[in-house]
């Protein structure tokens, strides 16, 4: 048996069963970043967003197994084994969800639909693969300790109707990213991690927000909010100046959105989310009016800052205009998707902040703040879902 190899939204070399094609498209590249969880215990993680088994030949396919082999040198470090059964039950799953009304729009910038269905390629009913249909398996997130790999092989096995087998193979590359530029905390004084790349966190499910931050200010009590929180006013975050990065071009603004309403008293945040949130991103699957007011720049290497949810006619730069580090261009708002206000940042390969592959980010002016954070007080290291941190003089 021939087995066919394929790189990531390339077609696959085919099998030796006739005019079949099995292929594997992952998105959003060929490469994928590690996190640094625990750099003591040498912990690291890393999420593979969006994998599709795709056929491309004449004949149907049944999908048998897809496994993920993590790579140190030519040596397995861990795997993940998805038979036939597991497969048809998550794919089930998926694709019920993906049914729904508005979640084929709503999730395009999560599953990255227009990057893996190409050339005419549609999601498959199940794992039986009509001619160019697919079957996704999105967010297979991969945590390991003190041997790191350096890359990633996926390999998928599907039979014809006639039992003969074929087989494809991708491999990515398990990259530590290191920027070109040195970055700045995008506000100044002691502020809460509410939200980062850790895998109990949102953004590290959608390609573009993997290593965002979702940044507040706690006050008396620990509370982000004063009195009642029933204005947005109330609210600690909300006014402070927003700093630029780093050096750079601005290269997209929205700077006219209306704050958004706050939860009702009492409101669940799952019913907030369904009642106002949802609603965002079903209107504009590209994600602008989930973003608010927003700045985006342009700095050294091709990567971009993002900084989402400003307050309205507090925007003070212009596309084109050059920005200094540390530069006031904007301040925190409640404009876009939230549940109070706050400054949602990242750092992209590429302008679109929802279509553009994320970033590690780090930064060299902060230290943490010994009660929150762990024991590991080294200040450029990914930042922590529930810490604390401030800005110092460089």
């Amino acid at each position: 048996m021939r087995v066919a190899l394929c790189w990531p939204l390339l077609l696959c070399v085919p099998s030796a069963v006739g005019a079949q094609s099995l292929e594997i498209r992952t998105a959003p590249s060929a490469r994928v970043y590690l996190n640094e969880v625990n750099r003591g215990a040498g912990v690291v993680d890393f999420v593979v967003q969006n994998v599709a088994i795709v056929n491309r030949g004449a004949q149907r396919l049944t999908l048998q197994s897809v496994r993920y082999e993590a790579l140190r040198r030519d040596q397995v470090i861990l795997a993940q084994y998805f038979p036939r059964d597991l497969l048809e039950s998550i794919w089930r799953f998926l694709r019920g969800y993906l049914d729904r009304p508005g979640n084929m729009t709503s999730q395009a910038s999560t599953f990255l639909f227009d990057s893996v269905l190409t050339g005419g390629v549609v999601l498959a009913q199940t794992t039986s693969l009509e001619s160019n249909s697919a079957v996704m398996l999105p967010r297979r997130p991969f945590v390991t300790s003190m041997v790191v790999p350096e890359r990633l092989r996926i390999s998928a096995t599907a039979v014809n109707d006639a039992g003969s087998e074929t087989s494809a193979s991708t491999e990515l590359a398990l990259v530590r990213h290191t920027s070109p530029n040195e970055y700045l905390l995008p506000m100044e004084g002691r502020w809460y991690v509410a939200s980062s790349a850790s895998l109990q966190s949102h953004h590290r499910w959608r390609p573009s927000s993997e290593f965002a931050l979702d940044l507040t200010q706690i006050g008396a009590g620990g509370s982000s909010y004063r009195g009642a929180g029933t204005s947005v006013s109330d609210y600690y975050a909300y006014g402070s100046d927003v700093l630029a990065v780093a050096a750079g071009r601005v290269v997209a603004v929205t700077a006219d959105v209306a704050d958004n309403e706050l939860p009702k008293p009492n409101e669940a945040r799952a019913d907030f989310a369904r009642r106002v949130l949802t609603p965002l991103w079903e209107r504009d699957p590209t994600g602008k009016l989930a973003n608010g007011n927003i700045v985006v720049i342009q700095h050294a290497g091709g990567e971009h800052s993002s900084y989402a949810h400003l307050r309205r006619g507090s925007v003070r730069v212009r596309v084109g205009d050059s920005v200094s580090a540390g530069q006031p261009i904007a301040q925190i708002g409640f404009s876009g998707d939230g549940f109070e206000p706050h400054l949602h940042f990242q750092i992209t390969r590429g302008p679109d902040p929802h279509f553009s592959p994320g970033l590690p980010v780090s930064f060299v002016n902060i230290r943490p703040i010994g009660f929150s954070s762990t024991i590991d007080q080294e200040p450029r290291r990914a930042l922590l879902t529930g810490e604390f941190v401030e800005t110092v003089r460089r």
